[in-house]
């Protein structure tokens, strides 16, 4: 089974998740001046992204598949992120 076709039968999808976590975080944000909004989401949902898949594979190159990317990408991520593998 795909991952669109098992989200497609979940109530929710990544879409609606993401979309009502935006929506929290702009809230506590209320009113406040942000700068660099895109990139700071797209930094925070690609590093709970690579922690979350890497605590479920526990195995760097079934991560690195399951996303998409090379291992070599992967470990750069890591390094970037300084995301803590134990």
């Amino acid at each position: 089974m795909t991952i669109s076709s098992t989200a497609s039968k979940n109530k929710k999808n990544l879409r609606e998740f993401t979309k009502e976590a935006v929506n929290q975080y702009l809230t506590t944000l209320d009113h406040c001046e942000t700068a660099n909004l895109y990139a700071n989401v797209l930094q925070q949902v690609e590093m709970a992204l690579f922690e979350t898949v890497l605590r479920k594979t526990k195995n760097q190159s079934k991560a690195a598949r399951l996303l998409g990317i090379s291992r070599v990408t992967l470990r750069k991520k890591i390094k970037q992120y300084d995301i803590n593998l134990h």
